[in-house]
């Protein structure tokens, strides 16, 4: 079968997630994880055992949220020119260069879901949501984590590039999984990961 049939057979696409998942997960170690917090403690090495329990803060939504409800406009212009320019903002809405911007604001009513819209933009990436919730005091989300893998570099790397929490950690690189109850090879992260393989890459000659 060829990718592309392989793609369009469910069953057949599972098979290759499994495959795939078999060579790169080596172990589960999520009980050896929840009894080395004493380990970290005494090595130093707390801040990694949290990032792998506790899960990466995801400032997305805090940082969306206060944009698009809370901030006022002394904040989105702050932050609209920490990752842009504000006056390119207001040219872009059509805001007449001549006017004061609050009082327009005040008779422009409609347009402020455009404006916090266009500050949200301009903001959404990893760098943009940390300093806005940074700057105003936002708690971010935090992924929760439900097991531990033990998995090879090439996968690690994979699953970096997707933003998992993957941790070199007491000398094996462990990925902290955000999902629980299904198989791996079902998990939204590693059928992704498979559908960007290669047309030649030897998962496809598993079924």
């Amino acid at each position: 079968m060829t990718k592309t049939e392989i793609l369009n057979d469910r069953s057949a696409f599972q098979r290759v997630c499994d495959a795939y998942v078999r060579r790169n997960v080596l172990y589960c170690v999520s009980t050896l994880i929840c009894k080395v917090r004493e380990i970290a403690e005494s090595d130093d090495d707390y801040d990694t055992y949290l990032n792998l329990t506790s899960g990466k803060p995801d400032y997305e939504e805090a940082a969306r949220a206060f944009i698009m409800d809370d901030a006022d406009l002394d904040d989105l212009e702050n932050i609209a020119d920490q990752n842009g320019w504000w006056p390119n903002v207001l040219t872009d809405l059509g805001v007449p260069e001549t006017v004061d911007v609050d009082e327009w604001f005040k008779a422009n009513r409609d347009v402020e879901g455009r404006v916090r819209q266009a500050v949200w933009d301009i903001t959404d990436d990893s760098d943009g949501t940390k300093w806005v919730c940074e700057t105003f005091n936002l708690d971010p989300e935090y992924q929760e984590i439900f097991e531990h893998y033990i998995v090879d570099r090439y996968f690690g790397a994979r699953l970096k590039e997707r933003g998992e929490i993957v941790e070199d950690y007491l000398g094996m690189l462990i990925w902290g999984r955000t999902t629980t109850g299904q198989a791996i090879s079902m998990d939204g992260v590693i059928e992704e990961m498979v559908r960007g393989l290669d047309e030649d890459h030897w998962v496809w000659k598993e079924v």
